[in-house]
């Protein structure tokens, strides 16, 4: 017996081994997991979803995210990314308490699942409240506790670090590195030699502005990023966000490690960072995935957003259209998710055997009709309203817009966070 049985539904598996688009078809889903995909299943005692119309999808994987971050939301405009950082973010987190943490995870947590996103790879601290409120939501979350030396007490962060894994048995974690420019060369080694002693992979910023490039360089003393990665990260796993100032020499270093991107196209903007030349990175093999960064420099956690520009900006600033066809996008922010964490045999393409972790499309707002190319339209016309059941490890976390928790109070109680914090939040 099936614990839910979708019928009649277009899927988009992801499944390489299968059509990219197949009309009509039963899922089965038992035990949090898929269970059958045909047509014409049957299944007695099974909660029946009705397909018709609607598009299924493996759900979004958000490789790069800070998930607290809801109540930052719109605090970045104007700024530096470093005057943000070391003027606003950084003494404002500092203040937080443990209850706003909670909170503002549980509102972000709602935020991303109404995006579609199911799995998200989160770099924060205080995950004793981050890990039980996105549980709470219902959340598939892997957490990597951010580890830096230039600020607070890196010793005491890595000594947190590793309770976390002792007492988390239940989440996968990385090991999450701020980033090159926060962190001196001895305690780079000490964290890079932890994490080949646990085979963990590394989650770190990476080559964001051409400040934090300089930076690096004069750390150091080296002419490249790169080579920092070459002398210390060999033999890693690592997903590096943003790497927007990549030159040459660092694309052929990566392109030469385990190494996956997590592309951050909103968030970049929003800092007038620039472009990531993801397209070469792609011609180079690099495997690239999407990331929304947090709310207070990417806005919002929109993967469709990002996808979208993902698309739209490889094609504008290379002058041509053939770069970055849909499908390849939402292989970024699917399959190639997986792969960079190592969960591709656990979710991202809709197989027998994987995850019931799957978000539904339920097409009904103006600007996607006439639908002449589902994936196209999933990348180019869909937004969050567009989504009407999204479900993780076989449960049902979102349908029509209503959660398992109280999304009103949460909402009421962040904005109040808000307002202690920010003297322009107005009551609205």
């Amino acid at each position: 017996m099936n614990d839910l049985l979708i019928k009649n539904i277009t899927l988009i598996s992801m499944d390489e081994k299968r059509e990219k688009i197949e009309f009509n078809i039963d899922i089965g889903i038992k035990d949090g997991k898929i269970s059958a995909i045909g047509k014409d299943l049957t299944s007695e005692g099974s909660r029946i979803i009705d397909g018709t119309g609607k598009v299924i999808i493996p759900g979004f994987i958000n490789t790069h995210t800070h998930i607290p971050m809801s109540i930052f939301r719109n605090s970045i405009d104007g700024l530096k990314l470093e005057d943000w950082l070391k003027k606003f973010i950084w003494p404002i987190e500092e203040k937080l308490t443990d209850e706003e943490i909670y909170l503002g995870v549980m509102l972000s947590s709602m935020e991303m699942i109404e995006n579609g996103i199911t799995t998200a790879h989160d770099m924060y601290s205080n995950y004793d409240q981050i890990i039980p409120a996105a549980k709470k939501v219902g959340l598939d979350l892997i957490v990597s506790s951010t580890l830096m030396s230039d600020f607070n007490n890196g010793e005491e962060r890595i000594e947190t670090a590793l309770r976390l894994m002792e007492e988390y048995k239940d989440i996968k974690f990385t090991i999450g590195i701020h980033g090159l420019y926060t962190s001196d060369e001895k305690y780079i080694k000490r964290v890079t030699d932890l994490a080949k002693e646990k085979n963990m992979i590394v989650h770190m910023h990476y080559c964001e502005t051409e400040t934090e490039v300089s930076t690096i360089k004069e750390k150091y003393v080296v002419k490249h990023p790169g080579e920092v990665l070459e002398k210390y990260f060999k033999g890693l796993k690592c997903i590096l966000a943003h790497s927007v100032k990549l030159d040459e020499y660092d694309m052929d270093v990566i392109s030469k490690m385990d190494v996956s991107i997590s592309h951050c196209p909103v968030s970049n903007m929003m800092l007038g960072c620039g472009i990531a030349d993801i397209s070469r990175m792609q011609e180079m093999g690099i495997n690239i995935t999407v990331g929304t960064d947090g709310q207070g420099s990417g806005n919002n956690v929109s993967i469709l957003d990002n996808m979208r520009f993902t698309a739209l900006l490889q094609k504008g600033s290379r002058e041509n259209p053939l770069l970055m066809p849909a499908y390849e996008v939402l292989k970024m922010a699917t399959i190639n998710g997986a792969k960079s964490l190592n969960l591709e045999d656990e979710i991202g393409s809709i197989e027998v055997g994987k995850r019931a972790n799957l978000t539904i499309f339920d097409f009904k707002s103006m600007n996607n009709f006439p639908i002449n190319n589902h994936i196209a339209n999933i990348i180019y016309n869909a937004n969050s309203n567009d989504i009407g059941i999204v479900i993780i490890d076989g449960e049902i976390v979102m349908e029509d817009r209503i959660f398992k928790v109280d999304k009103e109070d949460i909402v009421n109680k962040c904005k109040k966070i808000a307002n202690k914090y920010f003297i322009q939040t107005s009551s609205v």
